[in-house]
C-alpha cells in the first residue's frame, strides 16, 4: 500500500494566531481540560460536607459516610491525576502546533524575532492552561507578598520556587486585597 502523499494540515492553518484562534482550533481539548478541572473543584468543595457527615456517622457507629468520604477522596486523587496527564498532552500539543505554524508563517524572519514570537505564542497557551482557570482554583495567582514572602512572582503567576499559592485565608474570606496582611500557608 502506498502512503498518502497529501500534506497533513495543522489545526491552526488558515486561522489567526490569537487566543480566539486557539480556542476555535482546540476547543475539544480545552473543553475536556476545563470540564475536568471544574469536576475536580466540585469534588474538592464537597469534602467539608462529607467530613461533617463522616464525623456524625462515626459518632453513631455508622461507617457508611466515612467510606463515602474515602471514595470521594480516592476519586479526587484519580481525577486530579488523569486531568494533569491529559492537560500535559493537550497543552503540549497546542504549544507544538502553534510553534510549527508560527515558524511556517515566519519563514524569512531572523532567528531572534522568531524566538520572540515563539515565546509570545507559548504565553497564549500558558494563559489558557493556568491563568484562565485560576478563578476555579483558590484564586491566588501565587504572587501575593503575604502568601509568598521573599519570592519573586513571574508573569504566569508561578512563584520563583515553582509553587502556586493555595488555601489562603484572604481568598477564602473573599477579600479583594492584592497584598493582604495575613496568610495561613
Amino acid at each position: 500500500m502506498r502512503p498518502s502523499t497529501r500534506r497533513r494540515v495543522g489545526p491552526l492553518t488558515d486561522r489567526p494566531l490569537t487566543l480566539r484562534g486557539l480556542l476555535r482550533a482546540f476547543w475539544p481539548q480545552i473543553s475536556v481540560t476545563w470540564g475536568l478541572t471544574l469536576a475536580e473543584v466540585v469534588m474538592f468543595a464537597l469534602i467539608p460536607l462529607l467530613i461533617g457527615k463522616a464525623i456524625d456517622g462515626l459518632l453513631v457507629s455508622d461507617l457508611g459516610a466515612f467510606i463515602q468520604l474515602g471514595a470521594v477522596l480516592g476519586g479526587l486523587v484519580l481525577l486530579g491525576t488523569l486531568r494533569r496527564v491529559y492537560d500535559t498532552r493537550a497543552y503540549g500539543l497546542m504549544r507544538v502546533e502553534l510553534g510549527k505554524e508560527l515558524a511556517r508563517r515566519s519563514a524569512g524572519t531572523p532567528v531572534s524575532q522568531l524566538n520572540a514570537r515563539l515565546g509570545m505564542g507559548r504565553e497564549l497557551v500558558d494563559f489558557l492552561e493556568s491563568e484562565a482557570l485560576s478563578k476555579y482554583d483558590s484564586g491566588c495567582p501565587g504572587s501575593c507578598r503575604a502568601c509568598h514572602p521573599g519570592r519573586l512572582p513571574s508573569p504566569a503567576g508561578i512563584v520563583s520556587d515553582g509553587s502556586v499559592g493555595r488555601n489562603h485565608a484572604h481568598i477564602r474570606a473573599g477579600a479583594q486585597t492584592v497584598f493582604p496582611t495575613e496568610c495561613d500557608t
